[in-house]
């Protein structure tokens, strides 16, 4: 039986995808942000993220994960509504965001002894029954991890996932902050028994270090290049350095494990300046196929090499 991926409107299967943005969001704001009404536009916010999916479409993109987790605005039936306009499939996460920047109460049921299993079964049962009472279902686990160290908190989510990706054999996408923590991120993951197929360490973009991106590699899981157009100052690595980072890597052979995606904010709940949910800034779903991939051309990488950031090596993280 062909494997299926589920969406925010049921499974589908590899014949019924051609590209796939990896890691993007339609709407993100930190916890809380769900019970702040004023300011929210949804209209303008669907018109938004169908400007996004219309632009690429013509590049063969059909698909994107919606990557917000559950304590940073998660919508899933916004999702929905989303796909219903765009005609896109697009595939829910769960998961929640790292320590310092995500929601506690899982730190409180940590302190209880009971933290990671509540995790684990949160996990399961919204893979099993949907997301609260709106019957949506998630198709992908994310966890994410601070700067420079993963603390106990963000370790039970990672130990949860392993067990829910085991058993369900589901695929497990990450946040790394700065881009840190990423080998030690699939060191766990492995340790842990988990396919390496089945994970995608997230943010190397962020990642100046050779080393550390080969010592990623050498775990087996994929890795994703999935902030192109990022601000300086949110990332920390300028386009040249992340273009010599990919350079770097597919010289190494690794180019038929590497994703692209843009982790881009379609909408920003309370992030910047008011009202506080607005269009987080000029950046689109456009800019790998626009800026990164013709300056990769210059450098020598072949058109297929390109489009199977986004391609073949997206469809094989997901059905393979």
């Amino acid at each position: 039986m062909a494997r299926e991926i589920m969406t925010v409107n049921g499974p589908i299967t590899a014949d019924q995808v051609t590209g796939v943005l990896i890691h993007e969001h339609v709407a993100f704001g930190y916890a809380g942000c769900q019970n702040i009404r004023s300011g929210f536009n949804k209209a303008d916010c669907l018109a938004e993220a169908v400007k996004a999916a219309e632009m690429v479409k013509p590049y063969g993109i059909n698909t994107f994960v919606d990557a917000t987790p559950g304590d940073c605005g998660r919508d899933p039936l916004l999702l929905q509504e989303v796909a219903e306009k765009t005609g896109m499939n697009v595939i829910a996460i769960t998961g929640y965001y790292h320590e310092a920047e995500g929601s506690h109460y899982f730190q409180y049921r940590m302190t209880q002894g009971c933290g990671e299993e509540e995790v684990y079964d949160m996990m399961m049962d919204e893979f099993t029954n949907g997301i609260g009472d709106t019957g949506v279902k998630p198709g992908i686990i994310k966890v994410s991890t601070g700067l420079g160290k993963i603390s106990d908190y963000e370790n039970m989510f990672l130990q949860a996932a392993a067990r829910v990706s085991k058993e369900l054999d589901v695929n497990i996408i990450t946040h790394t902050q700065g881009g840190t923590m990423a080998s030690e991120q699939a060191k766990r993951f492995i340790e842990a028994g988990v396919n390496p197929k089945r994970v995608m360490i997230g943010h190397l973009n962020n990642c100046t270090s050779i080393p550390e991106l080969l010592k990623v590699f050498s775990y087996g899981v994929y890795a994703g290049f999935d902030r192109f157009g990022m601000p300086y100052e949110v990332v920390g690595t300028t386009d040249e350095e992340q273009y010599a980072a990919v350079l770097a890597m597919l010289g190494c052979g690794f180019g038929d494990r590497i994703l692209f995606s843009h982790d881009l904010d379609v909408y920003g709940r309370g992030l910047w300046g008011n009202p506080p949910i607005h269009k987080t800034s000029d950046r689109t779903w456009g800019q790998i196929h626009n800026v990164t991939f013709p300056a990769l051309a210059k450098y020598g990488v072949s058109e297929a090499q390109l489009e199977a950031f986004v391609k073949a090596n997206a469809k094989n993280f997901l059905f393979g």
